[in-house]
C-alpha cells in the first residue's frame, strides 16, 4: 500500500457548498471532527479535507458547533491551515442541528481530541448509526474510530452494538503506549473493538493500515489518512456511476 503522500498545498478553491457553484450537484460529504482542545491532527485533516473535496461538497461539524484547534502543526499545515480557516468554510456547525438526509458520506480525521467527546455524544451516536443503517460511506480515522462506539457507550449495557461483527483497524495499545496517549486515554479502541464483536486487526505501529467492510473504512492511524480518503473518493465514484447507469 502506497505511503501517505508529504504534500499539504491546499486546493484552489475548498469544495464545500458556499465555495463552489456547482457544488448543488455534487454529493455533499460530513466531516466530523473534535472541538476538545487537545484538537485535530492537522495532518489528517488537511488531507482529509482536501482528497474528499475532490469528490463531494465538505460541510465541517463539531458539537456544539465548537471552533477547530490544531496543536500541532508544521510551517507547511500552518500555512494551509492560516489560510484555510480564514474561510466561511472552516466554520463548523453543529452536530446536533445536522440534517443527515443531505449527506452521502462521513469523514472521521484523526487527532488527540477527537476520543474526548465524539464517543460521548448522543448526537454523534445518532449520526453512525443512521449512515451506517442507510449504507452510506463511513470513513473512520486513527482515534476517529471512537464514533463508532458512541452508541455502545451511550446505549443500554447488554444492548447489542450495531457494528458488532464488523471488520476493523484502530490505533493498537502497542501503537498508543510508544506515545503519551496510552495514560490519557478515556477508551482504549483496541480493547473496546475486540470485547464488542468487531473483526480487529492491526499491523506495526505507524504503518499504513486500512480495513474495508462494505460501506465502512476505517484507517489504524493518522498516516494511514491518505489512503483511507482515496479509497473513500473510490467508493463513492463507484456508487456515482451506479446511479448514473440505473437512472
Amino acid at each position: 500500500m502506497a505511503s501517505p503522500a508529504t504534500s499539504l498545498s491546499p486546493p484552489t478553491q475548498p469544495s464545500t457548498p458556499s465555495s463552489q457553484p456547482q457544488a448543488q450537484q455534487q454529493q455533499r460529504a460530513l466531516l466530523l471532527t473534535t472541538a476538545s482542545a487537545l484538537g485535530i491532527s492537522a495532518h489528517s485533516f488537511i488531507h482529509s479535507y482536501t482528497l474528499a473535496s475532490s469528490l463531494f461538497a465538505v460541510t465541517i461539524a463539531t458539537p456544539g458547533g465548537g471552533p477547530l484547534h490544531f496543536p500541532e502543526t508544521d510551517a507547511n499545515s500552518r500555512r494551509w491551515l492560516d489560510d484555510f480557516l480564514a474561510k466561511p468554510a472552516a466554520v463548523p456547525v453543529a452536530v446536533e442541528s445536522l440534517d443527515l438526509t443531505l449527506f452521502a458520506a462521513l469523514l472521521i480525521p484523526g487527532g488527540a481530541g477527537t476520543i474526548t467527546d465524539l464517543p460521548h455524544n448522543a448526537a454523534v451516536a445518532h449520526l453512525a448509526m443512521a449512515f451506517d443503517r442507510d449504507k452510506k460511506l463511513i470513513c473512520a480515522v486513527g482515534l476517529g474510530v471512537s464514533v463508532l462506539c458512541a452508541s455502545a457507550l451511550l446505549g443500554n449495557k447488554g444492548a447489542d452494538w450495531q457494528f458488532a461483527g464488523r471488520c476493523m483497524t484502530a490505533p493498537s495499545n502497542v501503537e498508543l503506549a510508544r506515545t503519551t496517549l496510552l495514560a490519557e486515554q478515556p477508551l482504549l479502541l483496541e480493547d473496546f473493538l475486540r470485547d464488542n464483536g468487531a473483526c480487529y486487526s492491526a499491523a506495526k505501529s505507524d504503518s499504513v493500515h486500512v480495513v474495508i467492510d462494505n460501506n465502512l473504512i476505517t484507517a489504524q492511524n493518522d498516516a494511514s489518512t491518505l489512503s483511507a480518503v482515496q479509497n473513500l473518493i473510490l467508493l463513492g465514484n463507484n456508487s456515482r456511476r451506479e446511479r448514473k447507469a440505473a437512472a
